[in-house]
């Protein structure tokens, strides 16, 4: 099957055609600007044999592009018309697609499929549907999948978030774990007019480049994080002890450590920076592994 993605009336025939209708829910905005698709393709820098990862192909604008680059590619599609239409363009043995929620079966794929790819540069594209951009960075970084570069498409409002710094108001659960893991740069501000169908903001075309953080322990990391914004406003030491998950942490062992990290005991997590995160959870880590 051949699709112009780039003309709106061949799109929508496309649909017509399948019985197809725009989810909102999903996300789906498609990019009609060919020269912007160039410019994201040429920016991730891919070579033959890297292993691309597209979150939600939609109708294969971005997977085409990816398969033609000499990726190893693994497409993430939930649609069940979207599938239709991806099977039937792409026969390729360099494209695996994994039919269902991301969130739900990245896991599983990690551990079936990426193990036997050690030595070769990972890379991630996807448009992110605003109300999982959350969920699916957790997702991803929690599977402690060796990945180089993300690559994403998001809301501009996102940037507030991202680029945010300790005790601001849009400083979160987002803000830590991106900073943690990657360094996250712009590289181009999108216009809804570049879509179809339109969205109704702008949209940012934003790099993350892994940092390989300094973690022992990717699930008290977690948790420390959990605790931290689970109250953001009250004291930090508080939010750690009424944690489930580190009831094994007596009061006087977290004073011990607060001393020797020079934190205040009055100190709300709100405030605390990247470093001191990485610092605080890799000292927990080291008592709950002494327990």
């Amino acid at each position: 099957m051949y699709i112009n993605y780039y003309n709106v009336s061949e799109i929508n025939r496309l649909f017509s055609d399948n019985n197809i209708s725009f989810q909102k829910k999903f996300g789906q905005n498609f990019m009609i600007d060919k020269d912007l698709v160039s410019f994201i393709i040429n920016s991730m820098n891919l070579s033959a044999g890297d292993i691309a990862i597209e979150i939600g192909c939609g109708i294969g604008t971005f997977t085409k592009e990816l398969i033609e680059a000499g990726c190893l590619v693994y497409g993430f599609e939930i649609d069940r018309k979207f599938i239709e239409i991806l099977d039937s363009q792409f026969s390729d043995k360099n494209f695996t697609l994994i039919k269902g929620d991301f969130l739900k079966t990245f896991p599983e794929f990690i551990n079936k499929r990426l193990t036997q790819y050690k030595n070769r540069r990972i890379v991630i594209y996807g448009s992110l549907p605003y109300y999982i951009t959350t969920k699916i960075f957790k997702t991803i970084f929690f599977s402690e999948i060796k990945f180089s570069d993300l690559f994403f498409i998001i809301q501009k409002e996102v940037e507030n978030r991202i680029f945010s710094l300790p005790s601001t108001k849009n400083w979160g659960e987002l803000s830590v774990y991106i900073n943690t893991f990657t360094s996250p740069k712009i590289l181009k501000t999108i216009p809804p007019s570049s879509f179809y169908p339109q969205p109704n903001t702008n949209s940012i075309f934003i790099t993350f480049q892994n940092r390989f953080a300094n973690i022992n322990s990717i699930s008290t990391y977690r948790n420390l994080v959990e605790s931290i914004f689970i109250f953001r406003r009250k004291k930090l030491i508080n939010n750690i002890k009424s944690n489930p998950k580190f009831e094994s942490v007596d009061l006087n062992s977290l004073v011990d450590i607060f001393g020797k990290m020079n934190l205040d005991l009055n100190i709300r997590g709100e405030s605390l920076t990247i470093s001191q995160i990485v610092e605080l959870s890799n000292c927990l880590n080291s008592f709950l592994n002494l327990q």
